[in-house]
C-alpha cells in the first residue's frame, strides 16, 4: 500500500472523520445511532437490535480512546440532541477504579467488554447443542458447561496478581498490553488437570509492561475486590473468548470420538471446522445474552434533529 493510501486510511479512522460520517447520515425518524469501539461490538449490537426490531446505524470508532474523543466532539458540537446518538464503551477496569462513569448518552457494558455478554454459559450451551446437533438426552451438556465455568474461574483466579499490577498501572496512567499473555497455553493446562505455573514468573508479563515484583497487599486487596462476583463478567473479555474456544475444542473432540465409536448418534460432524476466537464469537453471538442495563441504550429516540 502506498504512503498516500496509508495516510488516507489512517485519516478515515480518526475521531473527527468517524463523527463526520454520523453528521452526514443523521436524519429524523426513529433510527438509533450507536458509536462502539470495534467490529465485534458492531456485530453484537446489530444482532441485538435486529432481534428487537430496532433500526440502527452503527459507527465503529476504532478503540476506547477514539470513542471518548468522539463523545467530546459531539458534546461540544451541540448540533444533535443528546437523546440522539448513543455511545457504548467497554467497562474494562475503569468503572471499578472510578475512572469512567455513565452519562445520559454514554453507556458502559455490565461486564469487562462485549465478549462477556457473548460468552455466557447459556450461549455456550446453546452453541454446543445447536451447532453440533447434540441431543441433551444423549449427552451431559450440564457437565460440559460446568467444565467451561471451571476453566473461566481457574484462569481468572490465577490472573489475580496480574490484575493487581494492571489496576495499579491503570491508576498511574501507565500503558499495559495484556494481549502479550498467551492464555491458550494455560487453558490447556487447566483442561489437562495440571497445576498452573506461578503467573508472575512468566517472561510474557515483562513484554506486557507489568512489574515482575510481587504486588503489595493493598494491590492484591484491590484485585480481590475486583474479582468479587461473577468470574464470567470480571475476566478480561479477550481472555474469556480464548477460554471458550479452547474448551469448545476439547468438548467437540470428545464428542467426535464418541460419535465415531457409536456411543452417541446425534452429532453434526460437518460443524467441526477450525475453532478459533473469531469464528467462535460469530457462532456464540446468535445465542448471546441480552445486554442487561444496556437495553435502555438500544431503544431508539422518538425524534432526532436533522
Amino acid at each position: 500500500m502506498s504512503t498516500f493510501l496509508e495516510v488516507l486510511q489512517a485519516r478515515s479512522k480518526s475521531p473527527l472523520a468517524v463523527y463526520q460520517k454520523f453528521r452526514v447520515l443523521v436524519r429524523s425518524g426513529g433510527v438509533l445511532y450507536l458509536f462502539v469501539e470495534g467490529y465485534d461490538d458492531k456485530l453484537f449490537y446489530s444482532a441485538i437490535c435486529g432481534w428487537r426490531g430496532v433500526e440502527v446505524q452503527i459507527f465503529v470508532t476504532y478503540g476506547k480512546k477514539n470513542l471518548d474523543k468522539i463523545y467530546e466532539i459531539h458534546e461540544k458540537a451541540g448540533e444533535v440532541p443528546s437523546s440522539g446518538p448513543r455511545f457504548i464503551r467497554d467497562r474494562d477496569f475503569d468503572e471499578f477504579l472510578g475512572l469512567a462513569s455513565s452519562k445520559d448518552n454514554l453507556f458502559l457494558t455490565c461486564g469487562y467488554s462485549v465478549e462477556n455478554y457473548v460468552c455466557s454459559e447459556a450461549s455456550f450451551r446453546k452453541a454446543l447443542e445447536y451447532r453440533f446437533g447434540l441431543d441433551p438426552y444423549e449427552v451431559d451438556l450440564a457437565s460440559d458447561v460446568a467444565l467451561y465455568s471451571h476453566a473461566v474461574e481457574a484462569i481468572n483466579r490465577w490472573l489475580l496478581p496480574v490484575y493487581a499490577h494492571a489496576l495499579d498501572c491503570a491508576l498511574a496512567g501507565l500503558p499495559v498490553d495484556l494481549n502479550k499473555l498467551n492464555i491458550e497455553e494455560y487453558v490447556k493446562i487447566v483442561l489437562a488437570g495440571k497445576p498452573l505455573p506461578p503467573v508472575l514468573q512468566l517472561d510474557e508479563l515483562v513484554k506486557a509492561g507489568l512489574p515482575s515484583a510481587t504486588p503489595s497487599q493493598e494491590s492484591i486487596g484491590r484485585a480481590e475486590a475486583y474479582l468479587v462476583g461473577d468470574h464470567r463478567l470480571t475476566i478480561r473479555g479477550k481472555y474469556l473468548l480464548i477460554v471458550a474456544s479452547e474448551v469448545m475444542k476439547a468438548i467437540t473432540s470428545k464428542y467426535m470420538l464418541l460419535h465415531k465409536g457409536g456411543k452417541i448418534q446425534s452429532f453434526n460432524r460437518t460443524a467441526c471446522g477450525p475453532i478459533n476466537p473469531s469464528s467462535l464469537f460469530s457462532a456464540l453471538v446468535v445465542h448471546a445474552d441480552a445486554p442487561g442495563r444496556l437495553l435502555d441504550a438500544l431503544t431508539p429516540p422518538t425524534s432526532v434533529a436533522a
